[in-house]
């Protein structure tokens, strides 16, 4: 996950200046908060704490069938951008080293502390959990998943041979629903929209969402299709449930028209200055956020129900919000204080993986 919405060069090898788009910016942010809020609510349904027929629950099912296909797409935006500045195999040397770096550093942390508290939780952890690396941990299994994504993205050159699109298509339909516990294959219902990404390409959005007013209407028009497919039953990309060919087509048109509503809200949003310039750094520290929000979920989730707060609404709004915040700033202290191994390769492997790209391509 790219922490630029900036890039130079063209495609292939240009080096014309894309202007930064704080549009862009809030939608990383509001697909990143997105997750956050969903997991929030799934953490205190499955704790009992939301009750059956909440309104949290109407919006966890509104927001979780688009919001993982529409940061894959916006990760896909930067992927030809980024392999004409640093050729097909150094950039997926270094992409895939640092995903999956960044998995085995939350997946240590994460299952450590599942384990740790593991007697406070209603169904306990297995000892297991801690050495299972192939078996990712909650929302975990999107870090290998997109490093193998990335690395079928670049090989098929997918914005020069758009019709491969219907090949990425297939396998996310053929994929949907299914969760595997394999690392690198769970979520694989996603790919297509990190293919479609590279396809419209850093440039072309760019300049979309110049056009406030169109992407304004598109978002409206979008919101009401995906409202449409929503009560016809759509489902996430990783439900696990056994989903015929009629649903999946409607999940994956759900999935696939709730790009535009994000970019939609991500116009109106950029209107308000304060907020706006908010979202906007949030969504260029989305991998801190992503890898590190859970721990601190659960941790905030325990703490205040052990003090006694039992209002679902004010659960959902604290946790969430409080995750966030200590995610966040957790992410800014690590990267003061030397940690930011954290969220990227170690500095002298970084610049090993960069050195032998560059050996590699001359």
């Amino acid at each position: 996950m790219s922490n630029h919405t900036e890039a130079t060069g063209s495609v292939p090898g240009g080096r014309e200046q894309i202007p930064r788009s704080l549009a862009l910016d809030i939608a990383r942010g509001l697909a990143v908060l997105g997750v956050v809020l969903n997991h929030t609510i799934g953490g205190l349904s499955a704790a009992d704490v939301i009750s059956y027929g909440s309104p949290w629950l109407a919006v966890n099912d509104a927001l979780i069938v688009g919001r993982m296909p529409a940061m894959f797409f916006l990760i896909g935006l930067f992927i030809p951008r980024s392999v004409a500045k640093r050729g097909a195999w150094g950039y997926i040397r270094e992409r895939s080293a640092i995903l999956l770096w960044v998995y085995l550093v939350w997946y240590v942390i994460q299952s450590s502390a599942e384990y740790a508290t593991s007697s406070l939780k209603n169904t306990p952890v297995p000892a297991s959990i801690l050495w299972e690396l192939w078996s990712p941990i909650a929302h975990l299994w999107f870090l290998p998943m997109l490093a193998l994504g990335t690395l079928a993205v670049v090989i098929s050159r997918v914005w020069r041979h758009p019709l491969a699109l219907v090949i990425f298509a297939f396998v996310s339909l053929a994929c949907w629903g299914w969760r595997p516990p394999l690392i690198g294959f769970d979520g694989l219902g996603n790919l297509a929209f990190l293919a479609l990404g590279a396809v419209v390409g850093l440039p072309r959005m760019v300049a979309f969402l110049e056009r406030r007013t169109m992407i304004v209407v598109v978002g409206i028009t979008c919101a009401v299709a995906y409202a449409g497919l929503l009560s016809l039953g759509a489902e996430e990309p990783r439900t696990g449930a056994a989903l015929d060919i009629v649903d999946r087509v409607v999940s994956f048109g759900a999935a696939l028209v709730a790009i535009p509503v994000l970019f939609g809200m991500s116009a109106l949003l950029a209107l308000i200055p304060r907020l706006a310039d908010l979202l906007g750094w949030v969504g260029t520290r989305t991998i801190g956020l992503y890898a590190s929000h859970i721990v601190f979920m659960a941790g905030l989730r325990i703490v205040l129900m052990k003090a006694g707060l039992s209002d679902e609404h004010a659960l959902v709004l604290l946790v969430c919000l409080g995750a966030a915040v200590l995610a966040l700033g957790f992410q800014e202290f690590a990267n003061r204080v030397g940690l930011t191994w954290l969220f990227t390769l170690p500095a002298p492997w970084l610049a090993h993986v960069r050195t032998t790209r560059e050996s590699v391509a001359r």
